[in-house]
């Protein structure tokens, strides 16, 4: 006797064609999470504010000439900025926890999404960003793949999803990401003052570098909202 043909087979549910276009029960709104980060990514956008106009006030002393400042203003400058940069790294430490677990939740809800063939699983789409060198790489693939996944065109089938393309705000984050920490590398290895030239040209890539470190937020703040919201239209699409 066939499973269609028992007497009690009514009973039992049997998933249809399109049971994959079922909103999983294990989804979680990620907006909370993203109100967080968010809400972090926005003080350290306003510290990189506070470090370009401190570099800036910098660059009006060394503008002055040799003989134009004494020390106790070149030091009190240094003070500043490296005041800034502390405060900096450890909004940024904080920051970055919040923003993962923003990440892990994303991910995880593509499965409640039905999405076929995922490239990595939740724990990995946090891990990966810890890995020298690859991370470069594979935090750019894990946003497309949150992107991807959440538009709506991924309804066609469980595995249409992978030939759509990514969105100009991911690649616009992972550009000027990666652009500021190759200038801010460049600022790190040219930090010689030996002359007023030297720290006028190493004060330049600072700002260069904080300028770009400032867009590279301001797209992830964006797109963490958006991704937010895509994924929560794509949800409330299936659970209807």
């Amino acid at each position: 006797m066939s499973q269609a043909d028992h007497p009690l087979a009514d009973l039992y549910a049997r998933p249809g064609p399109d049971s994959w276009r079922r909103l999983g029960d294990g989804y979680e709104s990620p907006i909370g999470r993203a109100r967080k980060a968010r809400w972090l990514l926005g003080l350290v956008i306003a510290v990189d504010v506070l470090m370009v106009v401190f570099l800036a006030m910098q660059r009006s002393l060394l503008d002055r000439g040799p003989f134009g400042f004494t020390q106790s203003e070149w030091d009190a400058s240094n003070s500043r900025i490296g005041a800034v940069a502390l405060v900096d790294l450890l909004l940024l430490a904080v920051t970055a926890i919040l923003f993962l677990r923003w990440v892990h939740l994303s991910y995880r809800n593509l499965r409640e999404l039905r999405t076929g063939h995922l490239r990595f699983t939740p724990g990995w789409a946090v891990g990966y960003w810890f890995v020298p060198v690859l991370n470069v790489w594979r935090s750019k693939q894990i946003l497309d793949d949150v992107w991807r996944a959440t538009d709506a065109r991924a309804d066609e089938s469980p595995e249409s999803w992978r030939s759509l393309p990514s969105g100009g705000l991911v690649w616009a984050w992972w550009v000027l990401l990666v652009l500021s920490s190759l200038v801010g590398l460049y600022a790190r290895n040219t930090a010689s003052s030996a002359t007023i030239a030297d720290a006028q040209h190493h004060n330049t890539v600072m700002i260069v570098a904080q300028l770009l470190s400032l867009a590279a937020g301001a797209c992830l703040f964006k797109l963490v909202g958006v991704l937010s919201t895509r994924q929560d239209a794509r949800a409330a699409a299936r659970g209807a």
